[in-house]
């Protein structure tokens, strides 16, 4: 609606009461209210009806949705090889390689949607800022942590990963690893269900000695990645955007649906850094020409960026060495992150 010309003086303030008009309310969907300020009249550089401010409230509105039944979907079938555990079910099939406790393929339909991971990330390409606080020097160790990690032995059951079975249409694998840079433990648990969702909990338990003596620092992200088949490089979501946001500038970012690429989620800084990520979203679609894809759910939100480079791409090291963004070349899979956080940009 419109509210009309609003006689305002400077530095003073107005009650207003919208008249919102009825609606009903769907169980699962979120509802806002959107209040825009525009210029009522023709100004020098600025046209009438240009918009001089917004702001986004989210309406408590909102019904849960009705919970996923673990029991739908087909019967699993569990295949424990010497290299690779496999579940199967109706339309899909993953893999688990036993060496690394890591997702190695996901295949739907028979396109196969997951190359690698999702594994743990504690690390984000540097930014400009980072390295005007010596950030990649003070927290290289979360680099390290990233990259070395131990899958344990779980010898109580069938050595390196436990597998539980819920009932025929559910199963449940946990990988723990040890993390010797930090002295900490990690856990994945994968919770896969008949109709091919699959759940993926990440636990991280630092030892408490070392959080007591000693100096550990901040830590620069913490979530997960994965490589996706390019093929899916169309990228749907619903959270903020649709330009790319962080925790500490995400206010000019209103949550709606948005479309992109991978390729244009990158955004060209003059020097390859941390990029394209996205806050607060309920989902991220990867999606091929025909509709066939990935979704990604945030329990209940998560940040997240596709990109067509990795971090490793992204990262000059401990300092600067004069790269630009025509030196990056394109990769043939597309770069997921799906973080719970990472530093401030």
């Amino acid at each position: 609606g419109d509210l009309g010309i609003l006689e305002l003086a400077p530095h003073d303030s107005i009650e207003l009461a919208l008249p919102l008009p009825p609606f009903d309310t769907a169980p699962g969907v979120e509802y806002f209210l959107r209040v825009e300020f525009r210029t009522r009249a023709e100004r020098p550089f600025l046209p009438a009806g240009w918009l001089a401010a917004w702001e986004q409230f989210r309406l408590p509105v909102y019904l849960e949705p009705a919970p996923v039944d673990p029991a739908a979907g087909s019967d699993l079938l569990v295949s424990e090889g010497a290299d690779v555990l496999r579940i199967e079910g109706a339309d899909f099939s993953l893999d688990i390689d036993r060496t690394s406790g890591l997702i190695s393929s996901y295949r739907f339909r028979g396109a196969e949607l997951i190359l690698s991971g999702p594994e743990p990330d504690y690390w984000r390409a540097p930014t400009d800022n980072d390295y005007g606080n010596r950030m990649p020097q003070r927290q290289a160790m979360w680099r390290e942590a990233s990259r070395f990690r131990m899958l344990e032995t779980i010898e109580v059951v069938r050595e390196t990963i436990e597998v539980v079975r819920v009932r025929p249409s559910e199963v449940r694998i946990e990988s723990s690893f040890t993390v010797p840079e930090v002295l900490a433990t990690h856990t994945l648990s994968y919770t896969v269900l008949g109709t091919g969702d699959i759940g993926i909990a990440s636990r991280f338990v630092p030892d408490p000695e070392t959080l007591t003596t000693a100096e550990i620092p901040d830590l620069p992200r913490f979530g997960l990645s994965m490589r996706v088949n390019g093929d899916f490089d169309r990228v749907a979501w619903y959270g903020r955007g649709p330009h790319e946001n962080y925790r500490d500038r995400f206010t000019s970012s209103p949550v709606g649906v948005y479309e992109a690429t991978a390729a244009d989620l990158y955004y060209p800084y003059v020097r390859p850094q941390e990029n394209g990520n996205r806050t607060a979203a309920r989902w991220v679609a990867l999606t091929d020409g025909h509709g066939l894809g990935l979704l990604l759910v945030g329990a209940p939100t998560l940040d997240w960026s596709a990109l067509r480079h990795t971090q490793e791409d992204l990262d000059e090291g401990p300092r600067k060495t004069g790269r630009h963004t025509y030196d990056l070349v394109q990769r043939e899979f597309v770069s997921v992150n799906m973080d719970l956080a990472q530093l401030a940009a």
